[in-house]
């Protein structure tokens, strides 16, 4: 897991990404906002909870709000790190990972 702390400004940590985005060679980058206030809130915080993996690398941007993003070590242990405004992680194809909000409403992008 790479973890990169909280830009000094929005700017700044969407030019971050950018970069981060052309070094690793994806395109595009999804939006998930997770705001209480959508209908859709209840499973999307529970999807989010649940251990889960990608066959991908998965890269995320932290908006604004915050959460703890856990992720499998290789030994199997749980590390678990605060993500909040600005602050970037990538994360290894097949690593278990889940979130858990700490911050509504929050906004984060990924790959």
């Amino acid at each position: 897991m790479l973890y990169t702390q909280a830009a000094s400004s929005r700017g700044d940590g969407e030019a971050k990404l950018e970069a981060l985005k052309s070094e690793i060679g994806w395109h595009t980058i999804r939006t998930q906002p997770v705001d209480p206030s959508d209908v859709n809130y209840d499973g999307i915080v529970k999807y989010m909870a649940t251990e889960h993996r990608h066959d991908e690398a998965e890269v995320r941007y932290m908006e604004r709000g915050s959460l703890y993003f856990d992720a499998r070590d290789r030994q199997d242990r749980w590390v678990r790190v605060k993500v909040g405004p600005g602050d970037h992680l990538v994360l290894a194809p097949n690593t278990y990972h889940r979130f858990i909000t700490t911050q509504p409403p929050v906004r984060h992008h990924f790959q």
